[in-house]
């Protein structure tokens, strides 16, 4: 094949050559053509990966959310208390809002930054109010077990060793 290829090249004059390279540019008319789908095909892969990447992100937000009402029904919480432990996950700043039910020191930032929401906008008697309910719920949760077992023990004079 190359013999071949070799052959007719020989065969041209220079001037023939010449004319034949300037040929080999002439699918230019279609160079615009090509820019414009493969600036179109950028685009689509781009607007897929963004997409996609939303998606993914409403399926979390989702799961979070089914993950964070199932908890609430395994500790038998009532719509009420539902709400003030999604408040306070909020107030946390948690990621993953069914944390709230297992991690005590995320509840207790976000419990007292709601009491002090509430006592600055509703006042004193309705800050009450809800700090016996925020209680009740805080032993519904179990939080204060945990935080008395989570608490170091103090060293007293009878059981240290000299």
């Amino acid at each position: 094949m190359t013999n071949c290829a070799n052959y007719i090249l020989l065969e041209l004059t220079p001037v023939q050559r010449l004319d034949a390279i300037r040929k080999l540019d002439g699918g230019s008319k279609h160079k615009p053509l090509y820019i414009g789908m493969g600036v179109i095909a950028i685009i689509v892969v781009g607007l897929a990966l963004i997409t996609i990447n939303r998606l993914q992100r409403i399926r979390k937000k989702k799961s979070s959310h089914q993950i964070f009402a199932e908890a609430a029904e395994k500790y038998e919480l009532t719509e009420r208390e539902v709400q003030l432990s999604w408040s306070i996950a909020v107030k946390a700043n948690l990621q993953h809002s069914e944390s709230i039910f297992t991690l005590p020191t995320a509840f207790s930032r976000g419990d007292g930054e709601l009491t002090q929401e509430c006592l600055s906008e509703h006042g004193q008697e309705e800050s009450e109010c809800l700090q016996a309910e925020l209680s009740s719920l805080r032993k519904k949760l179990g939080f204060d077990k945990k935080c008395a077992l989570n608490q170091p023990k103090r060293r007293t004079r009878t059981n240290q060793t000299t």
